[in-house]
C-alpha cells in the first residue's frame, strides 16, 4: 500500500483570468506543490505530459502570449545575409521587420554596421577618380576620369586575412607540400564586366583557388590596357616587394616568410612583363624561343634557348631603349622586351595559365574539326552538282530536299567566299593588336619620336578601315546566301552534339567555350559523339542517295579516327594538369608522357597546322612548372579571378541605388571584402549539387 499524503487545494471562487497577480502567483505555487507530489519529484516530465493534453494551436497561442516563441539569430548573421544576398541597408531593415512579425529577432542595423566596421578595420577602402584611357564611340582613344577603388594597404589586408584564418584554424601546409616556414600568396588580375580587378589569394588553405578565397584589393572601370594597369595599380608594386621581405609570426610562435606567385591570362602576363605578346618574334614570357621554331620538336630547334628572368629582361629593355632607340620595329632584336616588368615577381613563380591553355587548345581542335567537316561538305556539294544532279535518271527535287542535303547548294559558295574573307580579317586583327600595343607603350614611356608614332598610327587606321570593309563583305556574303559556316550537312551536327551535352558556345569572343564546358566535352563519351558525327552523316548520305561514292564515307571515317585520337590524347593531358591536387613523381612522369604523345600525334596528323603559343606552353613549360611546385595548375592558376566577375555583377545590383559612381564602387568593394573575410559567418549556404540524368 502507498502511503497517503494530504495536500491542501483551495477552491477558487473566481477564474484565473479575473484575479490579481498576487493571487495568480499563489495559485501557481499551490499547483506546483501538488505537481511535485503527484510526479514523484519529476516535475519537468509531468509538465511535458500535461502540455501534450493541450492542442498544438492552443499551445502556440500560449507561447506567443508569453513571448517564448521568439527565435534569436546570432549577431553578425544578418550582416552575412545582407552581403550574400546583395541587399541594401533599406532592404535589410525591411527583412528585419518581416522576421519580427514571425517572432524572429536579429541584430540592429547599428550592430551590423559596427560588426562590418570591425571586419574592415584593417582593410580601409579608398575610391577616387583617375585618368584612364578609353575608346569613344568612334573607336578613338581618349582620356577620361573613371572611378578606381582599392584598399589603402595591401600588406595590411593580407595580414588581416592571414590572422583571421589562423585564429579560425584554417591555415594548412598541405601535408608538407608547402614548406613549414612559408606562406604562399598569389596575385591575380583580369578584366570582366566593366572593371579590371586585381586580387590576392592565400594558398595555405583548403580550397586556395575558390571564389571565397579570392580577395579583390583593387578595381577600376576601364579596360586592361598597359597604361591603365600602370595608372590603377602602380601603388601596389612597392607593397608586393614589402610583402616578399615580410616576416610574420603565427599564433604558435613560428616565424613565417612570404612567397609571392602571380597568375592571369597570357595576354595580360605579356603586359605585366613588358613583352610584345603572342604576335612577337619571341612570344613566350617564360623563354626566348622564336615563334618560327615553336612548331618544331625540341630536338630540331635552336641549340640553346635561354629562359627569361627579370635580370635578363631588364638588360634587354635597357638595350632596346639605348641601342634600339625605343623603336617598336627594333623589338625583335632585343627579345621583344619593350617595357619594364610591372611586378618584380620572379618568372618561375608566374603560373602557366592552365585554364586559358585548355580553352584555346580545345577551341583550336574544335575549329579544325569544323573546317574538316566544311571541306567534306564542299566535296559532297561539288559531287552533287557535277555528278549526281546532271544524271537524267535522278529526281533533282527529291535529292535536293533530302534531309541530309537540304540547302547545300548556296552553302558551298558562301562557305568558300566567307572563309577566305574571315581568314584575311583574322590576319589584320592580329596586326592591329600588335601595332596598338606597340603604340600604347611608345606613348606611355615616350621612347619614340613623333614621326615613328604618326607612322604607326597611320598603319593602325589603315588596318581598321581594311578590316571594316572585309567584315562588311563577309556579312553580305552570308546574308545573301542565308547560311553560316556551320550549317553544312555534316558541320551542322556539331552544335547538335554540344546541345545534347548541355554545352553552348559563346555568341561573342569567337564562339569560345567556357571552362566547365571543356570539362564535359573532354569526357570519352562526348569525344566519341562529337568526332563521330561526320561518319554517321556521311553513311546516311551515301546509303540513301544514289550516286555518291563510298570515298566520302572513307574520308569521314578518317576524320573521325584522327580527331577522336587527338582529342582523347589531349583529354589525358588535361586531366593530368588541370586539377589542384598535389602531384607525385609518378603523376608528373605520366603527364610528361601524355603531353609528348599528344604533341607527337598532333604534328603527325596535322603537319601544316599553325602552332599557337598555348601549344608551346603545354609542350615546354607545364611539366617544368608542376615539377618545381608539385601541384596541378588548378592550385596556382587563374580560375579564382575568373569566378569573381559574376560575384561583382551581383554585388553591383545591390549598390546600383547609390547615385555617385565613386561611392558606388567603394561600397561594391567593401561588400566584397565583407563576403571574403574569414570571419564571415552565418551566410547563405551554397546550394546542394543536383545530378541531372542525361
Amino acid at each position: 500500500m502507498q502511503p497517503l499524503t494530504l495536500q491542501k487545494v483551495t477552491v477558487a471562487r473566481k477564474p484565473a483570468s479575473e484575479v490579481t497577480k498576487a493571487t495568480d502567483w499563489r495559485r501557481a505555487k499551490e499547483v506546483h506543490s501538488t505537481r511535485n507530489v503527484t510526479s514523484g519529484g519529476d516535475v519537468e516530465h509531468q509538465m511535458v505530459t500535461e502540455m501534450k493534453l493541450v492542442s498544438q494551436e492552443r499551445l502556440k497561442e500560449m507561447l506567443q502570449s508569453l513571448k517564448l516563441d521568439l527565435v534569436r539569430i546570432p549577431d553578425g548573421h544578418l550582416l552575412s545575409a545582407k552581403t550574400d544576398l546583395n541587399m541594401s541597408w533599406n532592404q535589410t531593415r525591411e527583412l528585419k521587420r518581416w522576421l519580427n512579425q514571425y517572432g524572429i529577432t536579429c541584430e540592429s542595423q547599428k550592430k551590423s554596421r559596427s560588426i562590418a566596421g570591425a571586419l574592415l578595420a584593417n582593410q580601409e577602402v579608398k575610391c577616387e577618380l583617375l585618368p584612364f584611357t578609353v575608346r569613344d564611340d568612334d573607336g578613338c582613344r581618349t582620356v577620361q576620369l573613371r572611378p578606381a577603388a582599392s584598399v589603402k594597404s595591401l600588406t595590411a589586408s593580407v595580414l588581416d586575412n592571414l590572422q583571421r584564418k589562423a585564429e579560425a584554424g584554417n591555415l594548412t601546409w598541405h601535408g608538407g607540400m608547402v614548406p613549414e616556414d612559408e606562406i604562399w600568396v598569389k596575385i591575380l588580375g583580369d578584366y570582366g564586366g566593366d572593371t579590371y580587378k586585381t586580387a590576392f589569394q592565400v594558398l595555405n588553405c583548403k580550397n586556395p583557388n575558390s571564389g571565397d578565397n579570392t580577395v579583390v584589393f583593387s578595381l577600376f572601370k576601364a579596360k586592361e590596357s598597359s597604361e591603365n594597369i600602370t595608372t590603377g595599380t602602380s601603388q601596389f608594386v612597392a607593397e608586393i616587394e614589402e610583402l616578399k621581405a615580410k616576416v610574420w609570426r603565427l599564433p604558435d610562435g613560428r616565424d613565417i616568410h612570404f612567397r609571392i606567385f602571380a597568375a592571369t591570362d597570357y595576354a595580360l602576363l605579356s603586359k605585366w612583363y613588358g613583352i610584345s605578346g603572342a604576335c612577337g618574334v619571341r612570344p613566350c614570357v617564360y623563354c626566348e624561343v622564336k615563334k618560327e621554331s615553336m612548331h618544331m620538336p625540341k630536338e630540331d630547334r635552336e641549340i640553346v634557348i635561354h629562359m627569361r628572368s627579370l635580370e635578363r629582361m631588364d638588360e634587354q629593355h635597357k638595350d632596346f631603349l639605348e641601342r634600339g632607340r625605343g623603336m617598336i620595329k627594333n623589338a625583335k632584336l632585343y627579345k621583344n622586351v619593350i617595357a619594364p616588368a610591372m611586378y618584380r615577381i620572379p618568372l618561375d613563380q608566374v603560373c602557366i595559365p592552365g585554364l586559358h591553355v585548355t580553352l584555346r587548345i580545345y577551341q583550336k581542335l574544335f575549329k579544325m574539326l569544323e573546317n574538316e567537316l566544311n571541306d567534306l561538305d564542299t566535296i559532297i556539294a561539288t559531287h552533287l552538282v557535277q555528278r549526281v544532279l546532271p544524271d537524267p535518271e535522278v529526281d533533282q527535287a527529291q535529292v535536293l530536299h533530302h534531309h541530309a542535303l537540304h540547302g547545300l547548294l548556296p552553302y558551298v559558295v558562301a562557305v568558300e567566299e566567307a572563309r577566305q574573307v574571315d581568314d584575311q580579317i583574322a590576319v589584320i586583327q592580329a596586326d592591329m593588336d600588335e601595332q596598338e600595343n606597340n603604340l600604347t607603350w611608345s606613348l606611355l614611356y615616350g621612347d619614340s619620336d613623333a614621326e615613328d608614332l604618326l607612322k604607326v598610327q597611320d598603319e593602325v587606321t589603315a588596318l581598321m578601315e581594311k578590316k571594316r570593309k572585309l567584315e562588311q563583305k563577309s556579312r553580305q556574303i552570308k546574308e545573301k546566301a542565308k547560311v553560316t559556316t556551320t550549317n553544312g550537312p555534316l558541320a551542322q551536327h556539331l552544335d547538335k552534339v554540344l546541345q545534347r551535352h548541355h554545352v553552348r558556345r559563346q555568341a561573342y569572343h569567337g564562339k569560345a567555350f567556357v571552362g566547365n564546358h571543356i570539362h564535359i566535352m573532354l569526357k570519352e563519351e562526348a569525344i566519341e559523339d562529337l568526332t563521330g558525327v561526320a561518319k554517321h552523316a556521311a553513311e546516311v548520305i551515301v546509303t540513301e542517295v544514289e550516286g555518291f561514292p563510298l570515298s566520302i564515307v572513307t574520308k569521314a571515317q578518317q576524320v573521325h579516327l584522327n580527331y577522336k585520337k587527338i582529342m582523347g590524347l589531349f583529354a589525358e593531358c588535361y586531366r593530368g594538369y588541370s586539377h589542384a591536387r598535389p602531384m607525385s613523381a609518378e603523376d608528373i612522369s605520366a603527364l610528361d608522357r601524355n603531353i609528348t604523345a599528344f604533341l607527337t600525334t598532333f604534328r603527325e596528323l596535322f603537319p601544316t597546322s599553325t602552332f599557337p603559343i598555348k601549344l608551346h606552353l603545354l609542350e615546354d613549360h607545364i611539366v617544368e612548372w608542376v615539377s618545381r611546385w608539385r601541384f596541378g595548375l588548378g592550385f596556382h592558376g587563374e580560375q579564382g579571378i575568373e569566378l569573381v566577375h559574376s560575384v561583382f555583377n551581383q554585388i553591383e545590383r545591390g549598390t546600383s541605388g547609390i547615385a555617385d559612381p565613386v561611392k558606388q564602387l567603394k561600397a561594391t568593394l567593401e561588400n566584397h571584402l565583407l563576403r571574403t573575410s574569414p570571419s564571415h559567418k552565418g551566410g547563405v549556404p551554397a546550394p546542394k549539387p543536383r545530378n541531372f540524368r542525361r
